[in-house]
């Protein structure tokens, strides 16, 4: 809710709140709106590709669709791997195959890596098809894979992360995004590259949508340990700032820190690696410093103090 409300505010909103014990509580957004410009032609419908989306949830569903309009990519749904075969079928005869489709890992009945299997039955194998998973997909990924599945997202489902894994199946000139599409500031940061090391999967989800309005890209680790050998492994100057969480398993961001600063890198010693963390009090300002960090971030993130960061090191 703090996310939000700071998010509302920046836009020039509000947010008020009803509540009475015992009952149900009421969250009005007030937000100024305007009417956007259409997007370009070139966006809308992207060389006439539709995807088929597959999810027992008929909320997921429409918010997926929703998503790939955005996009500029056309699409329908269904919420069963049997109704999924008949479209997929009629389309095939037709020779109007969908570019690509998405399926929900767990749905009653047929669950998405058989429907997988049989969609491929029907088209064979030049049809991406990507499994979407609110599960831990390890634990079915080498079934998936034999099923010929190609890629996955877990959720919850962002713009963001859908669009990175379409770009893999789209040409260059299919993925131009709608200018009108939302930012959290003007400057841009394409061409850099940013590590976030943090364990809490929503707030790496959150995260990546929000700095990802900068354009600048983002690598993902789930611990200290992780973002050690992630840096380790990389070419000198390949990040240009971390982005470190502090209370992790396996790996803490203080040690995780300690472990980067002292790698033979060249670049290690000036790369820019800021503190988040949930602790605000002075002492824990100074032991992110005493590791070597160079800023710290009090969670939840301020927006503001976040894009302000951003500017300060990556301008």
């Amino acid at each position: 809710m703090t996310i939000s409300y700071k998010i509302v505010q920046m836009m020039g909103g509000d947010i008020q709140v009803e509540s009475e014990y015992g009952k149900d509580s009421r969250f009005i957004i007030d937000l100024p709106l305007r009417y956007g410009q259409d997007m370009p032609d070139e966006v809308i419908g992207i060389d006439g590709l539709e995807v088929l989306v597959i999810d027992d949830d008929k909320t997921a569903c429409q918010n997926t669709c929703s998503f790939l309009r955005e996009i500029g990519i056309e699409s329908s749904w269904v919420c069963s791997g049997k109704d999924a075969l008949l479209k997929v079928r009629q389309r095939n005869i037709d020779h109007k195959d969908y570019f690509a489709v998405i399926i929900d890992l767990k749905m009653p009945g047929m669950d998405g890596i058989e429907t997988t299997r049989e969609i491929r039955r029907i088209v064979g194998d030049d049809i991406p098809i990507i499994i979407l998973s609110a599960y831990d997909i390890e634990e079915y990924e080498e079934e998936a894979r034999k099923a010929k599945a190609n890629d996955f997202i877990t959720k919850p489902l962002y713009k963001t992360k859908l669009l990175q894994v379409l770009k893999r199946f789209l040409s260059k000139e299919a993925l131009e995004i709608s200018s009108s599409q939302f930012r959290l500031t003007e400057d841009d940061y394409t061409g850099k590259r940013l590590l976030l090391v943090e364990d809490n999967e929503l707030n790496r989800e959150i995260a990546v949508e929000i700095i990802g309005s900068t354009g600048i890209a983002i690598d993902t680790a789930i611990n200290g340990l992780e973002a050690v050998n992630m840096v380790s492994n990389s070419p000198e100057g390949y990040y240009q700032l971390i982005l470190m969480d502090i209370q992790m398993p396996v790996m803490d961001g203080y040690e995780a820190t300690r472990h980067i600063r002292l790698l033979p890198h060249t670049d290690v010693a000036g790369l820019p690696i800021i503190a988040m963390t949930a602790n605000a009090f002075s002492e824990d300002v100074t032991n992110a410093l005493k590791v070597g960090m160079n800023h710290h971030l009090a969670k939840p993130i301020d927006i503001g103090a976040l894009m302000g960061i951003l500017a300060k090191y990556l301008q």
